[in-house]
């Protein structure tokens, strides 16, 4: 079986609550400051233009259910944050791994147009996936506001074992 780091999950997220929920906390949202142990790692420069992180809503009250429903329905145990990613318009995230507290992340996409993800074994299309971000990946957005909710993982499952878990 070929290794795929993004594999496409079918769950409905309640995607016009989460777009409401971003758009109150988005005009708060900076461009993202590379922390310094990924500096040397990288090829994210110290602040990343077009960019932006929500490190505001790791634990919101509104998010955690939504998160505790997913894990629930793939019996995933392991600790996660839940925030939003944007990509602005005709922005690039260069190559880079995600922090090393997030063994994978879900991804939700929130915005219509759909640009893909790259890795190096390829440009990836998803709606809903889980993405290996331990392994290096871009992308390059396209004309229109790229907005993402997330859960990183953070405990001590691989990708491969949250994979199978929703794959089970």
């Amino acid at each position: 079986m070929t290794y795929n780091p993004v594999v496409e999950v079918n769950f409905e997220f309640p995607k016009e609550f989460l777009l409401k929920f971003f758009k109150e906390y988005y005009p708060e949202m900076t461009d993202y400051t590379t922390p310094e142990y990924l500096k040397n790692i990288t090829d994210l420069d110290d602040t990343v233009p077009g960019f932006k992180v929500d490190e505001e809503n790791y634990f919101h009250q509104s998010l955690t259910p939504i998160a505790e429903e997913f894990c629930k329905k793939y019996n995933i145990t392991d600790a996660y944050v839940t925030h939003f990613l944007v990509v602005e318009p005709n922005a690039y995230l260069p190559w880079h791994e995600d922090g090393k507290e997030a063994t994978c992340a879900l991804n939700c996409l929130l915005s219509n147009d759909n640009v893909p993800v790259e890795f190096e074994s390829g440009e990836y299309y998803y709606n809903t996936a889980l993405l290996d971000v331990r392994k290096s990946h871009r992308v390059k957005n396209g004309p229109t506001q790229r907005i993402i909710f997330r859960i990183s993982f953070v405990g001590n499952s691989t990708y491969d074992e949250i994979c199978n878990k929703i794959y089970s």
